[in-house]
């Protein structure tokens, strides 16, 4: 009987440390060696499972998006009516994509790196391209494609920009403010 292999493991390990060293530490400082480090790896064996830092950062990317897509399909697909599923989606954008610190700084930091490579853009696409048909689904389903693209490409950015607000100002709004903000807009 063969070894059985541990590949996908090592991948979500070497995932989990690029998102650490991201949320603590920045893009900047984010080095294949730190990776390794931080899943308390040799740094040669990231090669291994990954041709570069790149190859990490798209895949940490398509993860995240699968990550929090999972999470809003479980979450609605346990309540039944749009007058229920709205209110828990809009804490569930307010709790998961707005008051994350975490996922928020590891998420600017994606976006700035994707300025900067095209692998990373291309990963951050796609990952917007989804996000923005989960929200044109739920609160835009009622309006012509267009319109739906484009009401959620806003939303989309307000759940941003609040984040970043949040972020830099936390007490300049308050979850529970935020939350409001978000019912306000779309209920």
């Amino acid at each position: 009987m063969g070894r059985k292999s541990n590949a996908n493991e090592r991948r979500k390990q070497i995932l989990q440390a690029l998102y650490e060293c991201l949320s603590e530490k920045g893009h900047e400082r984010v080095t294949i060696k730190k990776i390794a480090q931080r899943a308390g790896l040799p740094h040669g064996v990231i090669h291994y499972y990954f041709t570069d830092k790149d190859e990490i950062i798209a895949e940490l990317v398509q993860t995240l998006q699968e990550t929090y897509y999972n999470q809003w399909d479980k979450l609605l697909s346990t309540i039944s009516g749009d007058s229920k599923k709205i209110p828990a989606a809009i804490d569930f954008l307010a709790e998961s994509m707005v008051l994350d610190p975490g996922l928020n700084r590891v998420l600017y930091n994606l976006v700035q790196m994707g300025f900067e490579r095209k692998p990373v853009r291309d990963a951050m696409k796609q990952a917007y391209q989804i996000y923005r048909q989960q929200l044109a689904d739920l609160f835009f389903k009622d309006l012509l494609a267009a319109e739906q693209h484009a009401s959620a490409t806003a939303l989309l950015a307000m759940v941003e920009g609040l984040a970043l607000q949040w972020m830099i100002e936390e007490d300049i709004i308050k979850p529970a403010q935020i939350k409001a903000l978000l019912r306000k807009v779309l209920i």
